[in-house]
């Protein structure tokens, strides 16, 4: 019996699809994402401490730690003027530098400026001006070293410290020194801890994976040995 060229064709489309379903399967891609958070708003400077669960050895390979996060500031200028007559300024914020560093010295580092404020103020002072808030984002990076982030019997958490310097104030005046420039801010953020791993398990299904493997190759197998088979009978 005869087995029509596209439907050969099909079997062996189906067999390969399958063997290769299978090992994509049993290397699936995971990810776990944890987040935490400094709290609510606190004067800077600061620094917090963050702790997050290491990564469980027994879901797979762990292959990528990355860690990214993002802060907030909130701000107020003081504006002093030791003239006797008003002035005007712009482009007055507050600024602080914020860390968010690894157990094994990795940092990111972001300068976070908080949205500008113009105006005008009479003698004396100081005045205060609200300055826009602001959100910004580090870029994530990736950590070269996986091992603290491995889960073993003493080492179950890692932490992650997130921080900010003192607050920087600095604006710009109509005529040089006769505005004095100060204020404060308050700051909060988020540490954000991403595991990529390969999972070795399988889901699902009546057969077992390595089962299917095997059905799939032996289709194959057979569906190559069938010109073979033709052209040895033929010669007979």
């Amino acid at each position: 019996m005869k087995c029509p060229m596209k439907f050969t064709r099909l079997l062996f489309a189906f067999a390969l699809a399958g063997l290769t379903g299978v090992f994509a399967q049993n290397a699936a891609a995971n990810t776990i994402v944890q987040t935490h958070t400094t709290g609510a708003a606190q004067n800077i400077p600061f620094s917090s401490t963050l702790f997050f669960n290491t990564f469980d050895p027994s879901l797979g390979t762990l292959t990528q730690v990355i860690i990214s996060g993002s802060a907030d500031l909130a701000g107020t200028v003081s504006v002093y003027n030791v003239d006797s007559i008003n002035h005007s300024f712009t482009n007055a914020a507050a600024s602080t530098d914020v860390h968010i560093t690894s157990p094994q010295g990795l940092s990111l580092n972001q300068t976070v400026v908080t949205g500008m404020v113009a105006g005008t103020v009479g003698p004396g002072g100081p005045t205060w001006f609200v300055a826009p808030s602001v959100t910004s984002n580090f870029a994530p990076v990736n950590v070269v070293d996986l091992t603290p982030y491995i889960a073993t019997a003493s080492n179950t958490t890692v932490s992650l410290n997130f921080a900010s310097d003192n607050t920087h104030v600095q604006g710009t005046s109509d005529v040089p020194f006769k505005l004095f420039f100060g204020g404060g801010a308050q700051a909060d953020g988020s540490v954000t801890l991403t595991y990529n791993y390969d999972s070795n398990s399988t889901t699902g299904g009546s057969v077992p994976a390595p089962g299917i493997a095997w059905m799939c190759l032996g289709l194959l197998v057979a569906l190559g040995a069938m010109p073979i088979a033709r052209r040895f009978h033929s010669s007979f």
